[in-house]
């Protein structure tokens, strides 16, 4: 884009998940309602994603063995990617394309996310213990360095000013240095007393 712009005056307007300079480039429903996204720039790759959803005819046409070609029939490009995908289940279309070396993954929602073993095993998401809502998985810190394996370890408070009075007193404030901020309308304290932030 900056490219464009720079050497184009182009300025890149919306176009949803579709690419326009790259063909095929977009995420396409599976018959199970999940997505899964694709990019083909290269033209082997694009070549083998024809032969993966059957269309051999598509992979031998000289009309479509470069991404310019492939930009100027992007409409016939993805109607025939997304009317493949759509007759089969996400797991059905990441296993075809998996065999034939194409590049595409899932596009996940929520629970996918929670489920996928790799995000597991990276402990991507921890369990906090809420004071109102007991045990709540979040996501975790994001990047991780071995030398310094930073994790989160509170959610937060819920009453405003639940940390006045110990921030205060870190600082150099003495209690009655705080109270005369909070009656001057400088500092809110909580209006009850929560423990200490872990």
């Amino acid at each position: 884009m900056a490219i464009d712009f720079d050497q184009l005056g182009y300025i890149a307007r919306r176009h949803g998940n579709r690419s326009t300079w790259s063909v095929p480039r977009n995420a396409y429903r599976t018959k199970d309602d999940r997505w899964i996204a694709i990019s083909g720039a290269a033209n082997s790759v694009t070549k083998r994603l024809f032969r993966a959803i059957g269309r051999e005819d598509m992979a031998e046409d000289p009309d479509l063995a470069t991404n310019p070609q492939r930009v100027a029939r992007m409409e016939e490009c993805d109607r025939a990617i997304a009317d493949w995908i759509a007759q089969h289940t996400q797991a059905e279309v990441l296993a075809r394309f998996e065999a034939h070396d194409v590049v595409a993954g899932p596009i996940y929602d929520i629970e996918q996310i929670f489920n996928d073993p790799q995000v597991k095993a990276r402990e991507t998401f921890i369990a906090l213990q809420d004071e109102y809502l007991g045990k709540v998985r979040i996501q975790d810190v994001a990047p991780r360095f071995s030398k310094d394996p930073a994790h989160m370890r509170w959610l937060g408070r819920r009453d405003i000013g639940a940390d006045t009075d110990h921030v205060l007193a870190g600082l150099g404030f003495s209690a009655d240095e705080i109270l005369a901020l909070e009656a001057a309308g400088v500092v809110k304290r909580a209006a009850r007393d929560v423990a200490e932030m872990p």
